[in-house]
C-alpha cells in the first residue's frame, strides 16, 4: 500500500521553489512572535519589521524567478511565470498597504499591537 521512499521521490523535494511562500511565512510567524513580547513604547517597530518581512521575501522571489514551470512536493507546489508574477503583485500591495495602515492606525489610535 505504502511504497518507500526512493531517490527520485526525495528528489522531488527543491525547497527553492516554495521558498518565497517559506520566507513569508516565517517572517509572519517571527512577527507575531517578536510583537508579544516588546514593550508598549517599542511598538513602532513592528510595521518595520513587517516591511522588512515583505522585501526579504520580495527579493527572494526575484532571486528563484524562472519562466519554466517547476513542481516541488510531489506536484503539489507548482512555480511557472504567472505564479511569480501573481507573487510580485500581492508583495507590492502588502507593502503598501503596510505603509498606509500604519499611519491611519496611529492617528485612530488603535494601533494595540
Amino acid at each position: 500500500m505504502f511504497e518507500s521512499p526512493t531517490l527520485q521521490t526525495l528528489t522531488d523535494y527543491n525547497i527553492l521553489i516554495a521558498m518565497p511562500a517559506i520566507a513569508l511565512a516565517f517572517g509572519t510567524m517571527f512577527l507575531l512572535v517578536i510583537d508579544v513580547f516588546l514593550p508598549t513604547n517599542r511598538k513602532h517597530w513592528t510595521p518595520l519589521l513587517a516591511l522588512a518581512g515583505i522585501v526579504v521575501s520580495f527579493v527572494i522571489n526575484l532571486l528563484t524567478y524562472s519562466p519554466e514551470q517547476s513542481t516541488t512536493f510531489a506536484g503539489m507546489f507548482v512555480a511557472d511565470a504567472f505564479t511569480g508574477f501573481l507573487n510580485i503583485v500581492v508583495l507590492i500591495t502588502a507593502f503598501i498597504s503596510v505603509l498606509l495602515s500604519t499611519d491611519y492606525l496611529r492617528r485612530t489610535e488603535t494601533a494595540h499591537g
